[in-house]
């Protein structure tokens, strides 16, 4: 199951591809918790 995120005025699907978890890191593993 899919979750969506709202992240920096747009909505990402979660889980997202691996670059992109790469490249935001930091804020994703904040609120990975959702």
């Amino acid at each position: 199951m899919m979750k969506i995120v709202y992240y920096e005025d747009k909505y990402e699907f979660w889980p997202i591809p691996q670059t992109e978890i790469d490249r935001n890191s930091p804020e994703l593993k904040q609120n990975g918790g959702y």
